[in-house]
């Protein structure tokens, strides 16, 4: 599969696997998480102003753009009013960022800051949140941006994403105790920071590490089906693609020829792998595995293995396992 423009979707057989592997999520009595919609004003003008202006507000009214931010915007992801559009309320969270001058600034950060720590915070299962929400939390972590886009025909500006968030979302992709529902939201996030760059040389280590031990990783985990592992396996695949570089001593580059020349993996997989190198690979490597990558190509897309997968967000409601793994903040 082409990297130029990856988009994670959910397969209505991996969707299902979902929905039916979390289990029942626990049923311990749910801790209110903090909204108060008193704190729209004057918080919001206050956040408007500190983006137009680069300059963050001190004092009394620092406190009342922070409680905007933390009691009134993002908590209206768990809202059960919302729930049937947590993808449109994610983008009028992200909308209020519209007005920073230069994408950037003081105000950006501090709105990232907070979003992180408390969209990490509706993790926990002190809240109990339902799998819905905890989902698309996740997804916003990985929307989140140190520069925002700016569209138009006179002036146009690309988004670069949060980079503290990388370290999170790589995380939770690679620890064993997260429902897979979240790694595939989490994994959405770390495509969209490869296909922009990442800068940080210990957070591209870490990345393509995470990446690499879910590719290799041939036997899934747990009561994970084997379609599903395998869409996991091609999402890594897409990561690495998205960061072309074939890693140190060629390991990501070894890693993608040993699957794509795996004639007892699924078509699927051998087919985005040999996509990948056409993106890790240049010069006389290149040149010398292009003919095997063509014809990898060729008779996964015979065989339907190349096809993009869905780009439909999550719908159902997956339930999360109990003892979740993340802690309350």
């Amino acid at each position: 599969m082409s990297t130029r423009r990856v988009q994670i979707g959910i397969s209505s057989a991996v969707l299902v696997y979902l929905a039916v592997a979390a289990g029942a999520y626990a049923q311990q009595p749910a801790g209110a998480f903090p909204y108060d919609e008193a704190a729209k004003r004057p918080g919001q003008l206050l956040f408007k102003k500190a983006l137009e202006d680069q300059t963050l507000p001190v004092d009394d009214e620092l406190k009342a753009m922070q409680n905007y931010i933390v009691k009134f915007s993002l908590p209206r992801l768990t809202l059960a009013a919302n729930q049937k559009t947590l993808p449109e309320m994610r983008d009028l969270i992200k909308r209020d960022l519209d007005k920073a001058s230069g994408g950037t600034g003081p105000a950006v950060e501090e709105f990232n800051k907070q979003a992180l720590k408390t969209l990490t915070g509706m993790l926990s299962p002190r809240y109990n949140h339902k799998p819905v929400v905890r989902y698309n939390a996740v997804i916003l972590i990985g929307e989140l941006d140190q520069v925002v886009r700016k569209k138009g025909r006179m002036a146009s500006r690309k988004a670069v994403p949060y980079a503290p968030a990388l370290e999170d979302l790589t995380t939770w992709v690679g620890r064993a105790s997260v429902p897979d529902y979240l790694k595939a939201a989490a994994m959405r996030g770390v495509l969209r920071h490869a296909e922009a760059g990442i800068r940080d040389p210990k957070a591209v280590a870490s990345v393509q590490t995470a990446m690499l031990a879910l590719l290799n990783g041939k036997t899934p985990p747990g009561k994970r089906t084997a379609k599903v592992h395998a869409w996991m396996r091609r999402r890594a695949a897409d990561v690495l693609a998205a960061m072309k570089s074939a890693g140190v001593g060629n390991q990501v580059a070894r890693a993608l020829t040993g699957v794509m020349r795996d004639d007892t993996e699924p078509m699927r997989v051998r087919g985005t792998a040999a996509e990948a190198l056409r993106q890790v690979l240049s010069g006389t490597a290149l040149n010398t595995l292009l003919p095997e990558i063509k014809k990898t190509i060729d008779q996964a897309k015979a065989s339907g293995g190349t096809a993009a997968v869905p780009t439909t967000p999550v719908a159902a409601k997956p339930r999360a396992k109990a003892g979740d793994p993340f802690p309350a903040p």
